[in-house]
């Protein structure tokens, strides 16, 4: 059985109100979504910010993965994800114990394999959260059929996304549209696998906006 998960954090300011849930992708660790927190911090004073690793090292130091990928083949990827619930979702119900807050306050940033997680696990909640935003990365093609709340998605995806092609993000829209679930695409020319200011605006409006 896996403990609960090591995490960062940035100084909680007096009064919580929002918290931001960064969720890395594979390889990564909390830290490197952590640093985004700063851009956040100027448009939500009473935010504060968490970042997680995932349960299982890689070969490669500070370096962290949700579930192995040995194939981008659904069922694999299902099966991971959903192997994945049970450990995200008890670190997310400790974030609401420690620090007083409902589902609604809380915010899943995802990246990459991140960003497949946020969704699976949030759209699957009986009460919604605030916002799920999925950077580089996008949901599973059934991801209709699990739904069970009006979590907003902000779907932010490079169009030079070497490793995840951004049709994943373009086909999750295009599912979540068809439900009339509330979301927005960002397509962004000339960015790869990664996070630009760019995408972080549209992120920032789109919150604004939900």
């Amino acid at each position: 059985m896996i403990e609960q998960l090591n995490y960062t954090e940035t100084k909680a300011p007096d009064t919580i109100e929002t918290l931001i849930i960064f969720i890395h992708g594979y390889g990564a660790n909390g830290k490197d979504l952590l640093q985004l927190a700063p851009y956040f911090q100027k448009h939500y004073k009473n935010c504060h910010f968490v970042a997680p690793n995932a349960p299982y090292a890689t070969d490669y130091p500070d370096s962290y993965y949700w579930f192995p990928i040995n194939n981008f083949n659904e069922d694999h990827l299902k099966e991971g994800v959903e192997n994945s619930v049970p450990v995200i979702n008890k670190f997310i119900n400790y974030c609401k114990k420690q620090y007083k807050l409902s589902n609604q306050q809380i915010i899943l940033f995802g990246f990459s394999q991140g960003s497949l997680l946020s969704i699976y696990y949030g759209l699957k909640q009986p009460e919604k959260f605030k916002a799920i935003l999925a950077f580089s990365g996008g949901a599973l093609s059934d991801i209709n059929s699990i739904i069970k709340n009006k979590t907003p998605i902000c779907l932010v995806h490079g169009l030079q996304d070497e490793i995840l092609s951004p049709e994943h993000s373009l086909s999750t829209a295009e599912n979540l549209t068809k439900e009339k679930h509330p979301n927005e695409l960002k397509l962004i020319d000339n960015l790869g696998h990664s996070i630009n200011l760019a995408g972080l605006e549209f992120a920032v409006d789109f919150l604004a906006k939900h």
